[in-house]
């Protein structure tokens, strides 16, 4: 079954729009690189190897695997909405931690629960699949991959930048704040859209598997 209403931004009601769902998964592709520029400045403020910090990129690549893996199962026994929500609150959360962090492994363990908001690109893909069918889905799947692609070839250079204006603990403030921004975008933009069939509950968690595959 398929949605044939028409997507109008900021109605709950209707299929979330395709820029929620771009936003929705570029934001998680704009946590992993906005910070590259500013590594050698964190390893001085933590005491800390320049090695060492780079954990927080491979710690949270691993982290975001795991997210996207328990994301599918959960939003179909919760719903995507909730799930949605509750992920990009973790990020907030998490993002003013690594903001207020004066030690190494504090901002290590606020660092992984960031990837939280990689269940929004699984989420933006499940959900296109929710609203559209085979041959639509592909194209808007198209749209929010090269979202995702597009962000980290200038996110280095605006984490740069703040780091210049601000110092590099504001850039994880500012995502905090874009954090916000998303949630309020998803909270109005978004109603659930999960699709009830008895005879697809026991194919869901295969199903979702594929979708983190990119099947």
């Amino acid at each position: 079954m398929v949605t044939k209403l028409r997507a109008e931004f900021l109605n709950i009601n209707t299929p979330p729009h395709i820029f929620t769902l771009i936003v929705l998964s570029g934001l998680g592709a704009l946590s992993l690189s906005i910070f590259l520029s500013s590594i050698l400045e964190m390893s001085v403020f933590f005491n800390k190897s320049y090695a060492l910090m780079q954990l927080s990129i491979s710690l949270y690549l691993i982290t975001t695997a795991f997210f996207q893996i328990i994301a599918g199962p959960l939003s179909d026994k919760f719903g995507r909405r909730i799930i949605t929500l509750f992920s990009i609150m973790i990020f907030i959360i998490a993002s003013l931690g690594c903001f207020f962090s004066t030690k190494f492994e504090f901002f290590i363990f606020f660092r992984l629960l960031q990837a939280s908001i990689a269940a929004g690109f699984l989420m933006s893909r499940v959900i296109i699949r929710d609203i559209t069918s085979e041959n639509e889905a592909a194209s808007m799947i198209g749209y929010v991959t090269m979202g995702m692609s597009i962000i980290p070839l200038f996110a280095p250079g605006l984490g740069g930048l703040i780091q210049m204006l601000l110092g590099w603990p504001s850039i994880f403030l500012i995502m905090s704040l874009l954090g916000l921004l998303l949630l309020l975008l998803v909270f109005r933009d978004l109603g659930e859209t999960k699709i009830i069939k008895k005879n697809k509950n026991t194919k869901s968690s295969a199903s979702f598997i594929n979708l983190f595959l990119g099947s």
